[in-house]
This record gives structure tokens, sequence and C-alpha cells, in this order.
């Protein structure tokens, strides 16, 4: 059910908080992995003028967890980056797309409260 395009995003992600010794995938972790599809209908929401990929690298990055001692082989999700993926299957219903793509990851980020997205 997922692009490629949303797929990349959640394998940047994953490399984004392997990188970075992170124990957990966070939701500012799925902020970066958006900027890894700078062509997806997701950044062109996100980046334009006032919003480069460094300013939201930044503005992510101030969200992430301090490095772990020792990163798990298969790097869990928490409980918010979790809930978010799972709103990203209710936006693509909501919006009847047959179809998980970067738009709804998007749209899940923003619409998760109490996270960092």
């Amino acid at each position: 059910r997922f692009t490629q395009r949303a797929r990349n995003v959640v394998m940047a992600a994953h490399n984004e908080a392997r990188a970075a010794r992170h124990a957990e995938i966070v939701p500012a972790h799925l902020v970066l992995g958006l900027l890894a599809e700078p062509e997806s209908i997701a950044a062109g929401v996100l980046l334009g003028p006032e919003i480069t990929p460094a300013a939201l690298r930044a503005a992510a990055a101030a969200a992430l967890p301090a490095a772990a001692e020792e990163v798990p082989e298969l790097i869990p999700y928490d409980a918010d980056s979790r809930k978010v993926l799972e709103l990203t299957f209710r936006e693509a219903l909501r919006l009847g797309h047959n179809y998980v793509g970067t738009e709804h990851i998007l749209l899940a980020l923003l619409e998760f409260e109490g996270g960092s997205g």
C-alpha cells in the first residue's frame, strides 16, 4: 500500500535514527525522512523560500533524543511514531486513496497531537 516514495521516507527515517545512534525512531525522524524525497508531494508542501531543507532539518533535530549507548539492529518505532504511521492509513482512507504516499505521512505528522511532528 505504501508508494515507493513513502517507503523511502520510512527507510530514510530508520537510517537517520541509526546514523545518530538513536535507540528508537521518533516522529522527528519521519520528518527528516521526508527530506529524502525532495520531489514528493510532501516536500513540495513543506519546502519553499521560507523553509529550506536545512531549516527543516535543524527544527527536526531539536526534537531528537540523545544518542544511545547501544543501538538495536532493528530500531523500533516509539509509541508516537507508531501512532503517526497508524494515522497515515487513516488519512489515506479518509481521502479515498488506496495507497499511502508522502502526503499522507505529512498529514499524519500534522494531525498527531503531543508529538514533535
